[in-house]
């Protein structure tokens, strides 16, 4: 909400950091090109293009408002190509730049009732995996975290149903500041992907050998 950022902003102002607060619907072309355009006007340039706008949905498949499939998409998925579409010129301009979406563990596996998620985040991670190949030649490198579990209010704040046993039981997970200082290491590492909490690699690697187990499980 504009509440929180202007609360973040007072903060980080607090500490000497230089901050822009732009409210923005990712889901709205010309407002993620308003985005870019005061960040490039305020600071000169755009190095790091972070993509973490997302929004979670549990519930079958089946029992899903149309409409809520759609908002997950459009703001996990075409709010990341709205911004790379308007932050890869600046970036090609001088040369250089860093592209970094936030996807998921459920990118790479599918986890029932959260098949809407699990989607968007497929394909933003087919999307970094492209675009990837497609930068490298201008100097522009892709990084692609994929977290578990955090410790946040992603499942208070998911589409789908209000009593749904995800929502109410989620498990205890990784640490947002540890996964922040993560991103900022594979930033400067120049690393393709991190997991986050590390292990969610033996489920990823597990997923990878043994697909019809894993489904079981």
């Amino acid at each position: 909400s504009e509440e929180k950022l202007v609360s973040l902003q007072n903060e980080l102002k607090g500490k000497g950091a230089d901050i822009l607060i732009c409210p923005t619907d990712v889901r709205d072309l010309s407002q993620v090109k308003n985005l870019i355009s005061q960040t490039e006007k305020k600071f000169g340039t755009i190095d790091i293009l972070i993509n973490n706008a997302g929004v979670g949905h549990f519930g079958p498949l089946d029992q899903a408002d149309p409409n809520q499939i759609r908002a997950v998409m459009e703001t996990t998925y075409w709010g990341a190509v709205y911004a790379c579409l308007s932050a890869i010129p600046i970036m090609k301009a001088k040369g250089r730049g860093s592209i970094v979406n936030i996807t998921s563990t459920a990118s790479f596996h599918g986890f029932p009732d959260i098949a809407v998620y699990s989607s968007s985040k497929a394909a933003l991670h087919t999307l970094s995996e492209a675009l990837r190949i497609e930068l490298a030649p201008s100097g522009i490198q892709v990084v692609e975290i994929q977290p578990g579990v955090i410790d946040n209010e992603f499942h208070l704040n998911a589409l789908g149903p209000a009593n749904h046993l995800y929502r109410d039981k989620q498990i205890r997970g990784g640490d947002p500041r540890q996964l922040t200082r993560r991103i900022l290491k594979a930033i400067v590492a120049g690393k393709r992907e991190v997991v986050y909490p590390r292990y969610w690699w033996f489920y990823k690697i597990l997923n990878r050998l043994f697909p019809s187990l894993m489904e079981w499980i």
